[in-house]
């Protein structure tokens, strides 16, 4: 924290997740309106003192709508990222500890599925599973899955030959707790980078499913379905549009400029510069 008040890019990146997390903290506190509220004779009014960013085309306030998103795409993140972490860390600690076929074959696989775009491989998961909100938690979680498992392994590689992990083993740990006591604590840092980039990316790639028409209900007020339902208005009442598209840029900006930062200090050989 002491390094991100002299790195202005770390200090906007933690303003701006900062106020994402209140906006969900503080969305009912916070929302003029009942997000869900439809006022007919207020359809499409531009931003104004009653409407600080204006009606969608139900006559809904944009901003309440907005802020209720925020909670929605909290929610898609963080079980996202978990479930890619749950999945993905044990992966990739057993294929860099054990190493050969099976550290071979899962390496293979983990090829096979980089070599889809993930977006793509999303929509796939999507088809089988249908198309919700929930199943867009499970599909942006299951793609990210390959990316924890293959940094943890390339982590465990570097670290699973020194010394202090012989000397564990040495003294009888069993290799599930030298993986869990000695070698995770030691690879914990680039795990935290990339969950910090990827909540960023779970927001942008479910709120693309969203759009696509794979998300939840219409009514419910989710950044990509917000876009998709107003994409016909863009060009003649462009805050219905705008509301959204740039709160999902700003959280993920945040996301992506504090995630570069959390690299750069938790790097030993760049630590010193910052």
């Amino acid at each position: 924290m002491r390094r991100m008040q002299h790195h202005f890019s770390g200090g906007v990146g933690l303003a701006l997740v900062t106020g994402f997390f209140l906006s969900v903290l503080l969305a009912g506190a916070m929302s003029p309106q009942d997000p869900y509220r439809q006022e007919m004779e207020e359809q499409l009014l531009p931003p104004s003192w009653e409407h600080l960013l204006g009606t969608d085309d139900l006559g809904r306030d944009l901003l309440s709508r907005v802020l209720h998103g925020a909670r929605i795409s909290c929610l898609i993140a963080l079980v996202s990222v978990n479930t890619a972490l749950i999945l993905g860390v044990p992966w990739g600690l057993a294929c860099g500890y054990f190493g050969g076929r099976i550290d071979l074959l899962a390496m293979r696989l983990i090829d096979v599925l980089l070599a889809f775009p993930s977006i793509l491989l999303a929509i796939l998961i999507m088809a089988a599973l249908g198309p919700s909100l929930s199943n867009v938690m499970v599909a942006v979680g299951l793609v990210h899955v390959p990316l924890y498992a293959r940094q943890v392994r390339a982590s465990v590689l570097v670290v699973r030959d020194l010394d202090f992990v012989a000397a564990s083993r040495a003294a009888g740990a069993t290799p599930v707790r030298v993986l869990a006591r000695t070698i995770l604590p030691n690879v914990l840092s680039p795990i935290i980078v990339l969950a910090t980039l990827g909540t960023g990316t779970a927001i942008l790639e479910a709120a693309g499913l969203s759009f696509l028409g794979l998300g939840g209900e219409p009514d419910i007020p989710e950044w990509g379905n917000m876009l998709t339902t107003t994409r016909q208005y863009v060009r003649t009442h462009p805050w219905v549009s705008l509301a959204p598209g740039f709160a999902i840029t700003l959280t993920v900006l945040g996301f992506n400029l504090l995630g570069d930062h959390l690299r750069d200090a938790l790097d030993p050989r760049t630590r010193g510069r910052l």
